[in-house]
């Protein structure tokens, strides 16, 4: 039962924000008493916490398979960013505001994780790239990750982006294109106009 509140309340936290979703409505949802949830959680900022970890765990679960895969760099970024971008959906409310507004505590940890993991996981392929000859040879990968961290933190900051004319995924798929090429090397760009030819 645990398990069931958990993803329960993690897909709703996600669908209408951590604010709106209350412990009645989950109970509500999975047809069970208030009082149950209670039993597991002894309040919703406890839920709240869990089901952050949870969320990140799911997601960073996801990209480990994804580098398992060993895709060319290249492919490995777009997949990633795509899992990403289906994981956490297309949300109406502002789930990371409210988090951030009315559990601090947790967003700040959970920011923490999700730094670190996107520091190792763009390092790691930009070395990943630079060998097979994918991105150019002058690249320094540290400074590149923390490149990639500071922009995509400010495009998720910046309420300019985000109109009801250009949604979240739209300004994600630029950014990508906008950082490969950036950092690709002839070869790379050679293979990466062809998987925009294909998709065409």
């Amino acid at each position: 039962m645990k398990d069931k509140i958990l993803k329960t309340a993690t897909d709703l936290f996600l669908s209408f924000g951590f604010k709106n979703v209350t412990m009645d409505a989950i109970a509500q949802n999975l047809a069970i008493s208030k009082k149950t949830i209670y039993t597991y959680y002894t309040n919703k900022n406890e839920l709240v916490d869990s089901c952050s970890h949870y969320l990140f765990c799911q997601i960073s679960t996801g990209i480990n398979a994804i580098l398992d895969q060993n895709l060319n760099a290249i492919d490995e970024m777009i997949a990633i960013h795509q899992f990403i971008i289906n994981s956490l959906r297309e949300e109406k409310t502002s789930v990371q505001y409210q988090l951030n507004r009315y559990y601090p505590s947790v967003y700040k940890s959970l920011k923490e994780k999700k730094s670190k993991k996107m520091l190792l996981v763009i390092q790691n392929n930009l070395e990943k790239g630079m060998e097979s000859g994918c991105y150019r040879e002058d690249l320094n990968p540290k400074m590149v990750a923390e490149f990639y961290r500071t922009l995509i933190e400010g495009i998720r900051n910046n309420k300019n982006l985000l109109t009801d004319h250009l949604s979240i995924n739209t300004i994600i798929y630029n950014f990508l294109d906008y950082h490969l090429r950036a950092i690709v090397s002839p070869l790379g760009l050679k293979h990466l106009k062809s998987l925009k030819t294909s998709n065409s």
